[in-house]
């Protein structure tokens, strides 16, 4: 029987954990420690910080993607704009991440209160929102 640590497998581990100690993540190693803090979960090593690090910047390009890809479907149906070069140009929407993070588990909704127009909100001395009248 061969020693545990010889093993393709283990080979596999080690070399992506030694590209792991060279790889600068986009997402800073500081806010995953705060993060991590914050859910309780407390390292000292820097490894698994990066490797958390990854997971989200993996999670995030994957929303990111599959909005993309809702905001081309959603344009192919309409009129699509045109850049003077003549590319076509895709707008994402809130529409978009939201049918993307649903993919996901994750439910966004607007606020009850959303203000299309800055200054449509007004909030009482309590801090509740109240809409202001409009003036004909």
């Amino acid at each position: 029987m061969e020693p545990k640590d010889s093993t393709p497998q283990r080979q596999l581990e080690d070399e992506f954990l030694a590209a792991l100690a060279d790889y600068s993540p986009t997402i800073p190693e500081e806010l995953t420690e705060y993060c991590l803090k914050r859910s309780g979960f407390q390292t000292s090593d820097q490894k698994m910080v990066k490797l958390v690090s990854l997971a989200a910047e993996k999670f995030i390009s994957d929303i990111a993607q599959d909005a993309m890809c809702q905001a081309k479907l959603r344009q192919q149906k309409g009129a699509v704009k045109k850049t003077p070069e003549g590319k076509e140009k895709i707008t994402l929407t809130m529409e978009d991440l939201q049918l993307s993070l649903k993919d996901y588990g994750v439910e966004i909704n607007k606020p009850p209160y959303y203000a299309s127009k800055p200054g449509a909100v007004k909030e009482k001395k309590d801090g509740t929102p109240t809409r202001r009248a409009k003036a004909y």
